[in-house]
């Protein structure tokens, strides 16, 4: 065992009501009775670790780890000594927990396993993985019943500095590196389950969120749509559904898995035809299906005819898609870029299209044949802001005359001719240069009214979106710009 030590010779503060400078996490309310001033000498204390922290073994045990073992003389009557443990995953303690120990009559510092387990992955990581953990000890010297704590040395002296082979205990289920998708659309059979991406890099109980993509055709649609299950890569290497997850709601698009070890036990059902977008949390066990189309490409009339010159409109949830183009008389969407096979979307056969206050709107259709998609059409040559709902299959386009910005430089005034941006040729791109602008909030309107606004943050511009912000006044050249996924603005000061 190592033995540390720390002859203290240190006069430790009044305990008044004013020691609260030095306090446990969460202490009771301190008392107002003056308390004498004291001095702690000869506390030392001995680590009883061995180098190591096994959380399993302890939790398997159902014992508490014994960390340190102290002795102290001069502690006042009625006074005892108390520790708290810091925890780091780095030798610097750069960023930090803190866990609540207990200690006995035979002088021993004792924490227990949910305490320490649940700083560690709360505050550095949920994987069971083994990693270093460095640990030291602030020492206290408290009432009986607690609410008055002094810390022994000051508030930047510790004890007990150790580095430890930590091994960190599950709290909750096992959660794998891969999963797969299985279901009516593979016969469900394992073996040619679809492997599920990972959303982030990184160990799964920290990066738990896979997704994967399904199509659900007219034929799936019309036989009771797309069943489907989660199982694990264990299952899919066994051959077998153990660990298998289905849903509580088979046909709800979001809400809890649940452990379902049996093939089309409560397998969730994908009704509709379509492209999906199956999402999981399997640390949280949660699932979310949504519409997949991470964007819509727009084929204009006059405008981008070619994939790579096309506009496209962003989503935020797969249903609702907005952005501007410039379009001379009609246009449609392309859920892919390609111009011939895949997802198109037209105007519906039997729908009407109809303009109101600059806003043309309608019902439109999905096809799967580009030549049957039919354009939507727009009532003139002009620049456009166009909002699609795959999900209720409405689409409209306002016509914007013009985008201006708006804020506290001109008292929020929309009338403001002077703040109107100047557009590129393709009305996708619009600037203006020299603007004297205070510290403080400003956003884009459209037509010189409030109908239609464009703010969020500066790197993700959403349509009527909050208000941006300037930290610093100056004179600015400002850029709005549609042709980023998601849409951007830049404010460059000069």
């Amino acid at each position: 065992m190592k033995k540390i030590s720390y002859i203290a010779m240190v006069a430790v503060a009044a305990l008044m009501a004013a020691c609260d400078e030095y306090t446990l996490p969460n202490p009771p309310a301190q008392s107002n009775n003056q308390e004498p001033v004291f001095e702690t000498s000869g506390l030392s204390v001995t680590d009883l670790t061995d180098g190591k922290l096994d959380l399993v073994t302890f939790s398997q045990n159902n014992t508490q780890p014994e960390l340190l073992r102290y002795s102290v003389s001069n502690v006042p009557e009625g006074r005892a000594l108390k520790f708290v443990m810091e925890i780091s995953d780095t030798e610097d303690f750069a960023k930090s927990a803190e866990v609540a120990t207990t200690s006995g009559e035979d002088s021993v510092v004792r924490a227990s396993v949910y305490d320490i387990e649940t700083a560690y992955s709360t505050t550095f990581s949920r994987s069971p993985e083994a990693v270093t953990l460095y640990t030291r000890y602030a020492a206290y010297v408290s009432n009986t019943a607690g609410t008055e704590n002094v810390r022994v040395g000051g508030p930047d002296y510790y004890l007990g500095a150790t580095t430890l082979a930590f091994t960190p205990v599950l709290l909750k289920h096992t959660v794998e590196n891969a999963y797969y998708l299985v279901g009516s659309f593979n016969g469900w059979q394992i073996a040619s389950a679809q492997l599920m991406q990972k959303d982030e890099e990184g160990n799964p109980y920290d990066y738990p969120d896979f997704h994967t993509f399904v199509e659900v055709t007219a034929d799936m649609a019309a036989n009771g749509g797309l069943s489907w299950k989660i199982i694990p890569e264990s299952a899919y290497k066994a051959g077998n559904w153990e660990g298998a997850f289905g849903v509580v709601a088979t046909d709800s698009e979001s809400g809890r898995l649940v452990e379902s070890p049996e093939a089309e036990v409560n397998a969730g059902v994908i009704a509709d035809a379509g492209k999906y977008q199956i999402s999981v949390n399997m640390y949280e066990d949660t699932y979310k299906v949504s519409l997949a189309y991470e964007h819509l490409w727009i084929q204009a009339t006059g405008y981008y005819q070619t994939v790579d010159k096309m506009l496209r409109l962003y989503t935020s949830d797969y249903v609702n898609y907005g952005g501007v183009m410039r379009c001379a008389k009609g246009f449609k969407f392309l859920c892919q870029p390609d111009l011939n096979t895949g997802v198109f979307y037209g105007v519906a056969s039997d729908s009407e299209t109809t303009t109101k206050d600059g806003v043309t709107s309608g019902t439109m259709e999905r096809f799967t044949e580009a030549k049957d998609a039919r354009n939507m059409e727009v009532p003139a040559r002009a620049t456009y802001y166009v909002k699609a709902n795959l999900k209720n299959l409405k689409w409209s386009a306002a016509e914007l005359s013009s985008i201006s910005i708006v804020g506290a430089f001109n008292d929020w005034n929309v009338e403001d001719e002077a703040a109107t941006m100047t557009p590129d040729r393709n009305g996708v791109v619009y600037t203006i240069n020299g603007v004297e602008m205070p510290a403080g909030e400003f956003k884009f309107c459209a037509n010189h009214a409030w109908t239609i606004s464009f703010g969020g943050k500066m790197d993700n511009i959403v349509e009527n979106g909050g208000n941006l912000t300037l930290d610093v006044a100056g004179t600015y050249d400002i850029t709005l710009d549609f042709t980023t996924v998601p849409p951007s603005a830049k404010a460059v000061l000069k």
